[in-house]
């Protein structure tokens, strides 16, 4: 469980800086304005990826709820 919690803060991560880059990039500025132009083309092309990165930061935060209930009452077991 302790590894599905990392897993899931890893995705929150990187889903949420990829999709908070999106902001940056339509204001020309930014992780992603200021990586070279035929790499920052494949976002500017896809901008579908900025939804999936939404819906993926939305998925793995309602995940880690049910995560965090579980390692909680391992925790407390375990003092018992």
């Amino acid at each position: 469980m302790k590894l599905l919690n990392l897993a899931l803060n890893g995705v929150t991560a990187l889903s949420g800086t990829i999709f908070i880059a999106y902001f940056g990039l339509r204001n020309n500025n930014g992780v992603l304005a200021s990586l070279p132009d035929n790499i920052s083309e494949i976002f500017i092309q896809n901008e579908g990826i900025q939804f999936v990165a939404l819906a993926m930061v939305v998925a793995a935060l309602a995940a880690k709820v049910p995560v965090m209930r579980v390692l909680k009452r391992k925790e407390s077991e375990s003092r018992m």
